[in-house]
């Protein structure tokens, strides 16, 4: 199995007892370590147009063929 992250932008998140839960999620990015995700995540948070957004990722594992 191998595992890579998924980039999703949180998109209309509710505050239910000051934790925010999400409405909906945008698919964004796929990138092959947690810390490249990290990485794109902050890249984005860096431009005045994406400051504001939030973003969350989820590990997806792949199975291998052979």
């Amino acid at each position: 199995m191998k595992k890579f992250y998924h980039i999703y932008q949180v998109i209309d998140g509710e505050i239910i007892d000051g934790i925010t839960y999400p409405t909906s999620e945008e698919f964004k990015e796929k990138a092959f370590s947690e810390h490249s995700a990290v990485e794109w995540i902050s890249a984005h948070l860096k431009n005045k147009k994406h400051k504001n957004n939030k973003y969350t990722i989820k590990a997806i594992y792949e199975k291998l063929n052979g």
